[in-house]
């Protein structure tokens, strides 16, 4: 799974993903701003689950995504 996250003005702090409730491991590459989860590494199997991404900039400012996949 693939995401991309992006601040054009202070940057990138810190992140968190989960995926149905449970903390799962996303990298994230700077040089193309996108975050990046192994489901199959993770234990995640086929089917619907809730994905919820969280976001903090240099400045503090908090932006939380949710979407199923």
């Amino acid at each position: 799974m693939v995401c991309r996250i992006a601040d054009g003005e202070t940057g990138i702090r810190d992140y968190r993903g989960t995926i149905d409730g449970r903390w799962v491991l996303f990298k994230y590459s700077s040089k193309n701003a996108r975050l990046t989860c192994d489901l199959r590494a993770e234990g995640i199997g086929p089917g619907r689950h809730q994905v919820e991404i969280k976001v903090t900039d240099m400045r503090g400012n908090v932006r939380v995504v949710s979407y199923e996949l």
